[in-house]
């Protein structure tokens, strides 16, 4: 989050990460959180829809309309970080406008029925059931 402009360029953040750059709002840190006036501060930067903060040399928030929808959007984000440390300073392929158009249509909510966590929520409890189980002390 210490990156000026975007985690990715626009083109590569929609279909990567299933949102519009519109749904990312930025905050710059200003330090220590220790003064309650911050909270509107923050408030302010997802009034717009936005459902992803980052703040500055600081880190991330994400939200969702339920715990599983916001954290598989940090997850998809930390992803895309990922990428972007990953590929810096090397040419990237960027799909063609309307594959990007398309892709971002095939997440928009509404007629499919995607929602974040939708399908990725229950196979992560299931995993951590299953790391849980094992790490149970045998008696």
């Amino acid at each position: 989050a210490a990156c000026q402009g975007s985690p990715l360029p626009a083109g590569r953040l929609t279909p990567c990460w299933r949102c519009a750059p519109s749904q990312v709002a930025y905050y710059d840190w200003d330090g220590l959180s220790d003064d309650y006036d911050e909270c509107a501060a923050i408030a302010a930067c997802i009034q717009g829809g936005a459902h992803t903060v980052l703040m500055r040399n600081h880190g991330a928030l994400t939200f969702g309309a339920t715990v599983a929808e916001a954290w598989v959007r940090y997850y998809y984000l930390d992803r895309v970080c990922r990428v972007q440390c990953a590929t810096a300073g090397k040419p990237v392929v960027q799909p063609d406008a309307a594959v990007l158009a398309h892709a971002a249509s095939q997440y928009a909510p509404g007629d499919n029925g995607f929602r974040h966590g939708k399908f990725e929520w229950p196979a992560l409890l299931r995993q951590a059931g299953r790391l849980q189980a094992t790490m149970l002390p045998r008696c």
